[in-house]
């Protein structure tokens, strides 16, 4: 897979019920850490977690990022970021008076250009995984909510996980707890196959069909995204939403910079 690489994408929107958008997102210039984050506390403090969880993630990164040929690294440094940016969550919750229940989700990918796509998640934000040999579609995360325990229990089927109103409880998160672990899982991808990770904003009215079906038509992760948002705002947008995707393809389509971080999308009332 030498001849590989990745684009990426990727657009927050605040969503048509919301007068604040509490998500933040990162993809690093060298298009191989993707990170999302859905804040929760009160319009200021979930922003504040968010931001504050993607940036401690970006300023590791940055200072010393792992051997992304190396599973065991990874892994390591994955689980490494995700306690560094709880620790940075937990210490502003309990130093504000204001938010003091601050918290976020998060997941995050990082991707070598041997296709190999590392994955590590903490509450209700989702990985999803398309073939697009094989036209299929493979959730790469389990949320951590109450409903998706009751699923696991036998005491709700799929469908009513998606409309009980205990839907958007999660039980773990970045900032509650002194020490969190996140679930971490390795997806080994081929030529055109897409990674979209995103906030639940996008799980809540767009199932991974759908989602599947949308970027199996485009070349390109913009339009991917674009088009993931209009189906959102098309179905009124409940929820704060952010959406990353990434292809893998050859480096010789690739004419230049293959990263874009869109600004965030205001959506008209």
């Amino acid at each position: 897979m030498q001849n590989l690489t990745w684009v990426t994408a990727g657009l927050t929107d605040r969503g048509l019920k919301r007068k604040d958008n509490q998500d933040n997102f990162f993809i690093s210039q060298d298009r191989a850490l993707l990170v999302v984050a859905d804040g929760m506390g009160g319009a200021s403090g979930g922003e504040r977690a968010s931001k504050l969880a993607v940036e401690t993630i970006e300023r590791l990164w940055e200072e010393d990022k792992p051997d992304i040929n190396n599973a065991k690294s990874v892994e390591a440094w994955i689980q490494n970021a995700v306690a560094a940016a709880n620790t940075s969550v937990r210490t502003a919750a309990l130093e504000s008076r204001d938010s003091p229940n601050m918290g976020t989700t998060l997941v995050m990918a990082v991707l070598s250009e041997n296709g190999h796509a590392h994955i590590g998640h903490v509450g209700d934000s989702r990985a999803t995984y398309i073939s697009t040999v094989a036209s299929s579609v493979e959730g790469l995360t389990s949320d951590h909510s109450v409903v998706m325990e009751m699923f696991r229990r036998g005491q709700l089927t799929k469908e009513q996980c998606r409309v009980s109103p205990f839907r958007s409880i999660i039980t773990r998160c970045l900032g509650h707890d002194e020490s969190v672990t996140a679930d971490y899982c390795l997806k080994v991808m081929n030529f055109g196959d897409w990674l979209v990770l995103a906030s639940d904003g996008l799980s809540e009215v767009v199932q991974e069909e759908e989602i599947k079906e949308t970027v199996e038509k485009f070349e390109c992760p913009e339009e991917a995204c674009a088009t993931l948002l209009e189906m959102v705002l098309s179905r009124n947008a409940p929820d704060n939403v952010t959406i990353l995707s990434a292809k893998l393809v050859s480096k010789k389509d690739v004419p230049g910079k293959a990263t874009v971080s869109m600004p965030q999308v205001t959506a008209e009332k």
